[in-house]
């Protein structure tokens, strides 16, 4: 069988909406889920690129994500985009790409749910799902079956590993409030330091003086600290970490420090601070960055309790 034939069997097999890009973002493979989301015959998506389906709102947005993926700075990132199908309708969704290497042509899995932030909490939930489970693994099963037909190199392995790393500890959070809702966002703060210090065997300064904070408000606030931690581990190279969460009457308020070498705000698109500002925004909250070239990086967020 064919390179392109393996691919197109790879992405069958799997139950979300995903399809693989090239470098010039044309599409070298999609799904049947994907095709019929978008309203179009599998056929002719192929060759198509995604700009065809993202209206001109998503679009410099998007360059700007790819662009990062592109240059190396990022290996996957998410964002909250609107999608337009093939009958003109708008359909919000996330969506999720992440980098692979294929002998098909492949460069990047697109992978898109239409579950919005805007949504019920139990889409919420399945949301974070998709971002937690589904697209890694999507990402990670189109990258085995590549390496049956060749095998990596060292730094495909290393980039493999660490989405790998990524996965199980974003798993073990989501996890860990879907078991017990009411669990404490301290549990939840104190595993992602404990993750990030033990993979970096960097100490984390922590200030923690919070309550019994449960359910979509726990899990989001502990997500958005990991995922900035997650930032600070692959892409500062900070020699200080500093994690500050406290709560004040009915607001839940924290920050994220790291004096590394900081991003321009050009290049922070693909940092997963999309998914983090959603978060916020859902609860009814706020999140801002400050980030300079050469200064470190401050993730703020407060949210209601």
């Amino acid at each position: 069988m064919t390179e392109a034939v393996v691919l197109q069997q790879t992405l069958e097999g799997l139950y979300v909406a995903v399809a693989v890009l090239d470098e010039d973002r044309r599409i070298v493979g999609a799904n049947t889920h994907l095709a019929k989301l978008l309203g179009y015959d599998p056929a002719e998506l192929y060759r198509m690129t995604d700009e065809s389906f993202l209206p001109e709102t998503e679009q410099a947005g998007e360059r700007q994500a790819f662009g990062a993926l592109l240059s190396g700075h990022v290996s996957r990132y998410r964002r909250a985009v609107r999608c337009r199908r093939r009958d003109g309708t708008i359909l919000s969704a996330t969506t999720g790409v992440s980098r692979i290497e294929h002998g098909a042509g492949g460069f990047a899995l697109r992978t898109i749910s239409p579950q919005g932030w805007h949504e019920s909490e139990r889409c919420l939930w399945a949301a974070e799902l998709h971002d937690v489970v589904a697209q890694p693994l999507a990402t990670l099963y189109c990258q085995l079956q590549a390496w049956q037909r060749q095998p990596p190199d060292a730094e495909t392995v290393e980039k493999t590993t660490d989405l790998v790393r990524d996965l199980l500890s974003e798993q073990g959070m989501l996890l860990a409030n879907l078991r017990s809702p009411r669990q404490d966002l301290l549990g939840l703060l104190r595993r992602a330091i404990r993750d990030f210090e033990r993979v970096t065997a960097l100490p984390v300064e922590m200030e923690l003086d919070v309550g019994a904070v449960g359910g979509v408000t726990g899990l989001f606030a502990g997500r958005i600290v990991q995922e900035s931690l997650t930032n600070v581990r692959k892409h500062a190279r900070a020699s200080r970490v500093a994690v500050r969460v406290w709560q004040r009457s009915e607001r839940l308020a924290g920050e994220v420090v790291d004096d590394g070498c900081g991003f321009s705000s050009k290049n922070g698109d693909g940092f997963g601070l999309e998914g983090m500002e959603a978060r916020a925004r859902f609860l009814g909250g706020s999140l801002h960055v400050d980030s300079e070239l050469g200064r470190g990086t401050r993730v703020r967020f407060e949210l209601p309790v």
